[in-house]
């Protein structure tokens, strides 16, 4: 009976060595930014929080892409030896934002509205009415819809930016809040994760999620639209008058008008789209200075030159 005592004894002082001895090893790996090892881990996609649990420990941490991230890059790591917390870094990776952003906010808040698209991302403003966005050794600040235009990767970029607060109440939104590094300004950021609707909604601090904010919605449109010229050469082509100012004849040749057109790109579950120039025209759609900047060629003809034509031809009568 005492051998077989013994034995129990032996076996619980070596479960509890094993236990603190697997704990203490693997909080000195997170304490030095290395995964741990001893322990069965799981992934929430959702919350992008990365569990670890030991025989006396458990542990968390914060990934901004999925848990394959090296530990150095994570945020929000937590220790708990069984219930007792101990200290260990927070994050490793100190930030350097190479920009900032300052958000002026708006007293109207009725609605919604889409500030930048790409293929990829739509980012809208709610009780928001512009946002500058200043890079890091540049004394004047642009607007951040240009910057967005200007790198494909900002969107990304600003949302891995900011500190994750947790999912909102539909449990398929993520929720961020600004820091004092990015912004002296508080905001927050809805980061939409459903089907064909990856949307980021900008929103003064604390701001309630709204039901509608991410559902689908069409209106890519306004955005996502280039002319697509006709590149086909014509001899002795005549020209239409589009439109006239004080100074200039704006006109376009009539033979191109067959096959330019206006793209609309297939995105967001949405299939490709093309509208005649002549159809857009007619229907007043766009604005010439708006067909202009997405790739329409308008020639320009001075109506001074007609003016001067026609003297010319009075004094040779």
């Amino acid at each position: 009976m005492r051998r077989v005592l013994n034995t129990i004894k032996e076996l619980i002082l070596l479960f509890l060595l094993l236990g603190f001895g697997t704990a203490l090893f693997d909080f000195t790996r997170i304490s030095a930014g290395e995964k741990p090892i001893f322990s069965s881990s799981t992934f929430h996609a959702k919350t992008k929080v990365e569990s670890f649990k030991g025989l006396f420990y458990r542990a968390s941490r914060t990934v901004h892409v999925d848990p394959s991230e090296k530990f150095m890059e994570s945020s929000h790591i937590s220790f708990h030896l069984l219930n007792y917390p101990l200290s260990v870094p927070s994050s490793f990776k100190t930030q350097k934002l190479e920009y900032s952003v300052d958000v002026n906010f708006s007293d109207i808040c009725s609605m919604s509205t889409l500030y930048f698209a790409d293929l990829n991302t739509k980012v809208y403003l709610y009780c928001i009415d512009s946002i500058d966005y200043l890079q890091k050794g540049e004394k004047e600040s642009i607007p951040f819809v240009s910057a967005l235009k200007n790198n494909s990767s900002l969107a990304e970029i600003f949302v891995a930016d900011l500190s994750f607060k947790g999912l909102a109440a539909d449990q398929t939104t993520l929720v961020f809040d600004s820091n004092g590094l990015l912004s002296s300004r508080k905001f927050s950021v809805y980061r939409c994760q459903q089907t064909h609707v990856n949307d980021i909604y900008i929103v003064p601090w604390n701001s309630p999620m709204q039901a509608d904010f991410c559902t689908y919605k069409n209106d890519d449109d306004a955005f996502l639209w280039t002319v697509i010229e006709d590149d086909g050469l014509y001899e002795d082509s005549e020209y239409e008058v589009l439109y006239e100012d004080d100074k200039y004849y704006y006109e376009y040749p009539v033979e191109r008008f067959q096959n330019t057109y206006i793209l609309y790109p297939g995105v967001r579950g949405k299939p490709e789209r093309e509208i005649l120039l002549r159809d857009a025209l007619n229907s007043h759609m766009y604005s010439f200075e708006e067909l202009k900047s997405r790739g329409l060629t308008i020639h320009q003809r001075a109506k001074e030159e007609v003016q001067e034509d026609s003297v010319i031809v009075e004094e040779g009568d």
